[in-house]
């Protein structure tokens, strides 16, 4: 079974430097697919599966806006093992990205439940989510404020 988190983004730097800084951090250049005229950079890794690409779905565009006032560029799919370890990775991978590139970002659990929200240079983690899942927020080396933002 498989745990699957969607981040959503839109960052300072180019499509080029996101794919050079998320290589780097899985420690391994992606496979690059090409299924209709978008290109998707996608790594496996000990964690599972991390897909890249351009968002554009005008249905997904339409409720990120909708949701959380921003326009996402990009788009990452993860498709996680089920444990703790793995959601702990995820973290430490959205931290980096956090680090790297300003912007607004959220990173939704099951596409319909934020998780990590940065707006207007804050970052929040969602309280609601935690509850009783033991959540590694701690793993976050960024500044955050606590809130509770309910299911979309």
């Amino acid at each position: 079974m498989a745990i699957e988190y969607d981040m959503y983004f839109r960052p300072s730097v180019s499509e080029g430097e996101i794919v050079k800084k998320i290589a780097k951090i899985f420690g391994s250049d992606p496979e690059v697919k090409k299924p209709h005229q978008t290109k998707i950079h996608q790594w496996s890794s000990n964690i599972g599966l991390a897909t890249f690409s351009p968002c554009d779905d005008q249905d997904v565009i339409g409720v990120v806006e909708d949701n959380y006032s921003f326009t996402p560029e990009y788009r990452i799919g993860f498709r996680l093992y089920s444990d703790l370890s793995a959601e702990k990775e995820l973290v430490l991978f959205v931290d980096q990205i956090l680090r790297y590139t300003s912007g607004d970002l959220v990173l939704e659990f099951n596409g319909e439940f934020p998780v990590i929200l940065r707006q207007n240079g804050k970052v929040k983690v969602n309280h609601e989510y935690d509850d009783g899942t033991n959540f590694p927020f701690d793993e976050l080396t960024v500044e955050t404020e606590v809130i509770r933002m309910p299911c979309q």
